[in-house]
Parts: structure tokens; C-alpha cells; sequence
């Protein structure tokens, strides 16, 4: 793993911020409409690419796992974790290049990345995809700030804050 490009949580503020959110979106993300959003095959792609962008070893891991279960070959699974995602169709590529793109930027994302999204999906289907990947992303930066704390990787002053969001992070760890 790649230390340097190590994604995960700076602060206890990040942390709650995003799990704040995270438990708004698992509510939304229950309903039975969203459950039919998209297909299972096509939520493990979503999962893949963020986690491929944050590189989380565990969550990789995971979703390798559950992917090959849906019947992904390990050639798709591995581009997807690279980011190569070319021999995507257009249908699952725009989603794809999307939480890419979120992923690649902390979680925020531009307006017309957004935009994009809503005019090739529509409006519900596009909150589906962003709520997928707020958890998503949610568990890669938990995973990461664990292993980060676990491998002695604090340096200088933010070791007493990434130690609390360590302690955060730890039990959600522990569910994935």
C-alpha cells in the first residue's frame, strides 16, 4: 500500500461530518424505490472505484470479494480498482467516472460533474449513486485511518487528533 496517497481522516470534525451525512443517506438509501436504483453488480463497480481512488486495502478486499460473487471477472475488477475503466459501458462508465472524481477530490465534487450525472440518470437514481458513495467512501477513510494509526504512520501534532478519529473509527471497522 502506497502510504503517501493514503486517504483518511485528518480530524474528529471530518469524521462526524461525513457520518452525519452517511446516516441520512442510509435512511434514503433503505426505501424501497432506491433498492431498485441500480443493479447489485453495478453498486459493487461504484464500490470498486472509490475504493480503488482511496486506495483502502480492506475495502478493496471486500468488494473484490462480493464482485467476483456477482460475477465480475477478475480482469474488470482489477481495471476498476486501477482506474482504468475504458472497457466500462457508457451506462455504468458516467457513475464511474463520477465517484472517481468525488473520491479524487474528498468527497466534493464540481457542479457540472454533478449536473452530468442528473441529466444521463435522472435527479433519483443520481442521489442513489451519491449516497452509495458517501458510505462508501465513509468506510475507505475509516479503514485507511485505522490502518494509518495501526502501522505508526502519525507524524507531529495530528497524532492526538488522528488518534481520536482512530477510536471512531475503529468499531465501524469492525462491522465492515
Amino acid at each position: 500500500m502506497n502510504n503517501e496517497k493514503l486517504n483518511h481522516f485528518k480530524s474528529p470534525v471530518e469524521f462526524f461530518r461525513l457520518f452525519l451525512s452517511i446516516l441520512k443517506a442510509m435512511i434514503v438509501m433503505n426505501t424501497i424505490g432506491f433498492k431498485k436504483s441500480i443493479s447489485p453488480a453495478f453498486s459493487e463497480k461504484i464500490s470498486l472505484a472509490v475504493s480503488g481512488v482511496t486506495k483502502c486495502a480492506y475495502c478493496s478486499w471486500l468488494h473484490t470479494k462480493t464482485s467476483l460473487e456477482k460475477g465480475m471477472s477478475e480482469r474488470e475488477i482489477k481495471s476498476i480498482l486501477d482506474g482504468d475503466i475504458k472497457d466500462i459501458s457508457e451506462d455504468e462508465a458516467v457513475a464511474l467516472f463520477y465517484v472517481q472524481h468525488r473520491a479524487d477530490f474528498n468527497g466534493k465534487f464540481s457542479l457540472q460533474a454533478r449536473q452530468r450525472i442528473v441529466d444521463y440518470y435522472g435527479e433519483e437514481k443520481a442521489r442513489y449513486i451519491d449516497h452509495l458513495f458517501q458510505t462508501v467512501y465513509f468506510g475507505n477513510l475509516c479503514s485507511n485511518t485505522v490502518y494509518y494509526v495501526k502501522n505508526n504512520l502519525m507524524q507531529g501534532r495530528k497524532g492526538l487528533k488522528l488518534w481520536i478519529v482512530y477510536m471512531l473509527s475503529l468499531p465501524i471497522v469492525h462491522i465492515l
